[in-house]
């Protein structure tokens, strides 16, 4: 008896040793986005499917903010169609939603996977054993001759997306702190952007060119199929389906590939949105690469969300949830993603990246131009009409007062603004000279912030929300 213990209490303390261990060596991407979908029991209205176009395009705290609808982002980075089915099926063992948004762009024809193994980690190790986990590993990898972008065969790999510990075990001189964070807080961290994702750039379009005479072949059966068994999924569970596509610039084959889908939408009645026929997007300010793969930056994610938020709520019977009191995590997970987006607006140190991220938020903004000529370029132009600014009003001197949730802004300039009160969107605002170009910015009475201008070369920008400066940013030279 004593023997039959001693091996229990081993085997229960092996068993310890190696779950600990795993989820220390195990890279945290997968469940940084994706923990809280899997391991809480909220339900969505929406789930957006498909690839980064996807995930870096639709911003479910976005959707809750503005329109009360309840969402997640389950995309994932290189998902092909075949590896969006079999994560819907898995999604649908937790949560049932309302409606799914899936994106039809496909980059990868006759593929099951994109080119990076890494790609299906972070969409796939977040996900808890189950027999559909099984099932989607051994249809989608159990061909001895599959490899990855590289040529490299991942037949042998599989086992790893059961038994990360295979994939990670090596990774003992790459922990950082980050590897040490509990369940708890990888699970607030994916609650924050609930699978979304921003991307920084700013980069203008170089419209492709197609091959009209580009047709698809056999290789896209296997997407085609695959297609067709989402569509009968969310038939058999009730499930309202809205395809897209989100393939802007993509190449001639995904182009070829999304053109056929109006046969499919025709014969089974589906209502289908096709964003690179529409007019949504500045291509001056809201791509942040171009090409065959083109993304949308953080700009360009917050006018997607935003026409289709609208969508949604005109086209579904989804309701808007801001009032209701059993929905009182949104609201805490709302304020943790206005305060991420603030923290990754004050890191920035590029006054493009910096504009770009903040079209559409929330904020009064307070631009105090001294000098123009260090920094200011054609593209920063553009992002200021951008966020509905006139582009000649960018000038040395100027003051813009801008309320953003409007568009509304009024310039004046800065020498007419000492000691002088002038009404703006934000308040009654004055610059008090306190002497030696030292100057206290007042809205209202109350001082917001100092301005010196033998300081600052180039320009200040001074965020507010609800009257509150959140953060103050510089730009352009300023002296030693």
């Amino acid at each position: 008896m004593k023997k039959v213990l001693y091996v229990i209490v081993m085997l229960v303390t092996l068993s310890v040793s190696v779950v600990g261990i795993t989820y220390l060596l195990e890279d945290k991407e997968s469940s940084r986005r994706y923990a809280s979908f899997y391991e809480e029991e909220d339900e969505y209205d929406v789930f957006f499917v498909g690839s980064s176009h996807v995930r870096y395009a639709f911003l479910p705290m976005e959707l809750w903010q503005k329109y009360g609808i309840t969402s997640y982002n389950i995309a994932g980075d290189g998902n092909t169609i075949p590896v969006s089915y079999w994560i819907l099926v898995n999604a649908l063992d937790y949560h049932k939603p309302k409606v799914v948004v899936m994106d039809i762009y496909n980059n990868w024809p006759g593929r099951v996977f994109a080119s990076s193994w890494g790609q299906v980690h972070y969409s796939v190790d977040a996900i808890p054993l189950s027999i559909n986990k099984y099932r989607m590993i051994e249809e989608l990898f159990s061909d001895e001759s599959l490899t990855d972008g590289k040529g490299n065969t991942v037949y042998n790999k599989r086992g790893e997306l059961i038994f990360s510990l295979g994939a990670y075990h090596s990774r003992w001189d790459e922990l950082t702190e980050h590897d040490f964070v509990t369940k708890r807080d990888r699970i607030k961290q994916s609650r924050t952007w609930k699978g979304a994702s921003l991307l920084r750039g700013v980069t203008k379009r170089i419209e492709h060119q197609y091959d009209n005479d580009y047709r698809i072949d056999e290789n896209d059966s296997t997407s085609l199929n695959y297609l067709d068994r989402i569509i009968s999924l969310c038939e058999d569970n009730d499930i309202e389906l809205l395809l897209i596509n989100t393939g802007i610039d993509c190449s001639d084959e995904s182009k070829a590939f999304a053109d056929s889908v109006y046969d499919i939408i025709e014969k089974k009645n589906i209502p289908y949105i096709d964003f690179t026929q529409t007019d949504i997007l500045d291509y001056d300010t809201d791509l942040r690469d171009t090409g065959t793969n083109t993304h949308v930056n953080f700009s360009g994610a917050q006018k997607l969300t935003d026409y289709l938020g609208n969508y949604l709520s005109e086209k579904y019977s989804l309701q808007d949830h801001r009032k209701d009191s059993d929905y009182k995590k949104w609201y805490d997970d709302s304020t943790m993603y206005s305060e991420s987006k603030i923290r990754m607006m004050s890191e920035c140190d590029n006054i493009d990246i910096y504009l770009m991220m903040m079209y559409a938020q929330d904020y009064s903004v307070i631009f105090m131009i001294n000098d123009t000529n260090d920094f200011m370029t054609d593209k920063t132009i553009d992002l200021f009409e951008n966020l509905g600014i006139n582009g000649s009003d960018v000038q040395d001197n100027n003051m813009i007062v801008l309320n953003i949730p409007e568009s509304d802004s009024v310039t004046y300039d800065m020498r007419d603004c000492i000691n002088s009160v002038h009404s703006t969107p934000l308040g009654d605002i004055c610059l008090v000279d306190k002497g030696q170009n030292d100057i206290e910015i007042l809205i209202d009475n109350e001082k917001i912030t100092d301005y010196s201008s033998d300081d600052i070369l180039g320009i200040q920008i001074i965020v507010m929300n609800d009257g509150n400066v959140v953060d103050l940013k510089e730009f352009g030279l300023t002296e030693e």
